[in-house]
């Protein structure tokens, strides 16, 4: 599925561009040329379709957003769109595997449906969590944590509960028999 390629693609380049912006604000331009040869690694790898490559990326990309500590708020969106990236690669490759899919289209939409809220809430948690300032024992961000986590996994059972039942009538065997 081309489509997938694409968005992952996208995803790297989004992430990339969050992270050049980062380093321009905070005077850190020496950093874009390690950050260039990273993206450049990553096109390659998915260009060659390696497995490992996206794995690789993630976690380069990673220590460049530690490094943008000047910018926390475009580091978590780089971050964010780099989660994207490496998800959608791995999408990908379980696609390639799996051969013939029936209806396509909907499994990406529902694949991206469920991606980006993760995303989104992530995103927004992290950045409400970098703006607001709370002071809390750590047994009560232990717990706020907690509380956090029980909310995500509700949500995405709630939005993969629909996915249950296009699987039963088909759409996701081709991708389960992987």
């Amino acid at each position: 599925m081309k489509e997938v390629r694409r968005w992952a693609l996208v995803s790297l380049a989004a992430s990339t561009g969050a992270l050049v912006l980062g380093f321009i604000a905070g005077e850190d331009e020496i950093l874009i040329l390690p950050l260039g040869v990273t993206a450049a690694l990553g096109v390659i790898g998915e260009a060659r379709e390696s497995g490992w490559t996206p794995s690789i990326w993630f976690l380069a990309q990673a220590g460049m957003c530690a490094i943008a500590s000047s910018s926390q708020v475009l580091a978590l969106v780089s971050m964010s769109f780099a989660l994207a990236y490496w998800d959608l690669s791995a999408l990908h490759q379980r696609l390639r595997k799996a051969g013939r899919i029936h209806e396509p289209r909907l499994l990406l939409r529902r694949h991206l449906l469920i991606l980006s809220s993760a995303l989104v809430l992530g995103a927004a948690l992290g950045i409400a969590s970098i703006v607001v300032r709370i002071h809390a024992t750590f047994a009560g961000a232990l717990l706020s944590g907690l509380v956090v986590l029980a909310g995500l996994s509700l949500l995405l059972r709630r939005v993969r509960a629909p996915a249950t039942q296009l699987e039963s009538s088909g759409v996701g065997q081709a991708e389960r028999n992987s």
